[in-house]
């Protein structure tokens, strides 16, 4: 297991462009940035969706630590999909094309640890993993940089956790509570290569209406997506037919995530305030308070660390015994002057991480 990594905050995932206001509409006019390139041709392609399976395998072993965080491993997926779908493997290691993959999947998680947490060296993630003696770093830097050559200006990922914190007010302003097991239903269903074909705002508005039919079966639902199809940042879910199969393939995940504990804990702990719906809430406290409450629910949520295991199906079993370049013979590190012109990296380029000043689209 990997080393703890002190955290100093950085990317934050419900407002994911930094210096910036809290914008849906913003997220929602780049999202498809952030997708993968022709998803269903990706999803198709079963060369591509073995090197996907082997990367998430990497992925997982390797984000394991002592203060674990799912987002990391989250984001790194998100790297994965857009170059996979995109771009050819980058041949670097040059043993086989199984450990080229390995070695993209390890620096699209890198890449993602650097963006999370600011204060994150990848010289303790080499030095905790033993089997990591085989990475080379002018192998490390060349990728990492072909990476965010290929995905710029796109490091800060726009994903489906960015549009919790709007969507919860159009379900249910209660639904706030329950921001960290909606976060995990949606880290969870990653896995899944299908949620590629969809864009992050749908995933998200799904999770939610999904949650929500777990946590208060007894309320009418319908009334949610007539609210995002009037909603004037969210015209583009007016296919109800999609949104409800993302709804039904996300439901598949909520047994393994928190909202049944959610749910009970809530009943168990102040049934007339927590379970009441929004409009019991206006009708008691009045709209201003209603909403007071409602931005509390929300802030105290943002302050919850995402601490849950990921739960990835078998590849979390494959994981344990994963090892990286496995039968790998180590040659000779090469000299910077040996690479191709794109595999030159400055050091500075890498430490720094993906730069906020290229993040932000223009508006």
């Amino acid at each position: 297991m990997a080393e703890k990594h002190s955290q100093i905050a950085g990317y934050d995932p419900y407002s994911p462009f930094p210096n910036t206001h809290y914008d849906p509409d913003q997220y929602l006019s780049v999202e498809s940035s952030f997708m993968a390139t022709d998803p269903e041709a990706y999803i198709s392609n079963n060369r591509l969706m073995k090197l996907r399976e082997r990367a998430v395998i990497v992925i997982l072993k390797y984000s394991k630590c002592e203060n674990f965080d799912p987002t990391i491993p989250y984001l790194a997926m998100n790297y994965l999909d857009r170059f996979l779908s995109r771009e050819r493997v980058p041949e670097v290691v040059g043993a086989t094309p199984q450990h080229d993959l390995e070695l993209l999947a390890l620096c699209c998680l890198t890449l993602a640890w650097q963006l999370r947490n600011n204060n994150f060296d990848v010289t303790e993630l080499l030095d905790a993993q033993p089997d990591l003696i085989f990475v080379a770093s002018w192998q490390l830097k060349a990728v990492m940089s072909h990476i965010m050559e290929k995905l710029k200006p796109w490091m800060h990922p726009v994903t489906p956790l960015c549009y919790l914190p709007h969507f919860e007010s159009l379900m249910d302003p209660t639904c706030a509570l329950h921001r960290k097991p909606i976060s995990e239903l949606i880290i969870q269903s990653i896995r899944d290569p299908q949620f590629t074909k969809y864009k992050p705002s749908l995933i998200a508005a799904s999770s939610i209406a999904a949650a929500s039919s777990k946590l208060y079966p007894e309320r009418d639902h319908k009334n949610f997506f007539l609210l995002l199809v009037g909603s004037r940042i969210l015209k583009q879910l007016e296919d109800h037919p999609a949104f409800m199969e993302v709804v039904e393939l996300v439901s598949k995940f909520i047994p393994e995530t928190g909202l049944a504990e959610s749910r009970q804990e809530e009943t168990e702990g102040e049934p007339s305030n927590v379970g009441s719906s929004s409009q019991r809430l206006t009708d008691h406290k009045g709209k201003e308070d209603a909403l007071e409450t409602v931005q509390k629910m929300a802030g105290a949520s943002r302050g919850t660390r995402l601490d849950f295991p990921l739960k990835w199906g078998r590849t979390v079993a494959n994981a344990e015994n994963f090892v990286l370049f496995e039968n790998f013979q180590l040659r000779p590190a090469q000299l910077d002057s040996d690479l191709l012109p794109e595999q030159v990296v400055p050091d500075h380029s890498v430490q720094g991480g993906p730069e906020p000043d290229q993040v932000v689209p223009d508006t």
